[in-house]
């Protein structure tokens, strides 16, 4: 399985997300005029609206999308003796 990262940026054009393969991640945190080369990556979520973070600031995850799908459960009441 294709491991995935996502980054997190904001600056003055609003929040953005990108996602990477492992290897084009490594190559873009490497290159200084990528945009994606910070002196400043988040290891925790101290403010979860990235408008309030500061100048250069990301944050890296790595992980997957979830969606979640429905599941149809039904519940019978039957009646039980109770001797």
């Amino acid at each position: 399985m294709n491991e995935k990262y996502y980054i997190i940026t904001h600056d003055e054009d609003g929040s953005r997300i990108y996602e990477f393969s492992k290897e084009e991640l490594e190559e873009k945190i490497n290159k200084k005029d990528s945009g994606f080369c910070s002196s400043n990556y988040l290891d925790s979520l101290k403010e979860n609206d990235p408008n309030y973070w500061g100048d250069d600031e990301m944050l890296i995850i790595k992980g997957n999308i979830i969606v979640p799908k429905n599941k149809e459960v039904i519940i019978k009441k039957i009646l039980e003796d109770k001797r």
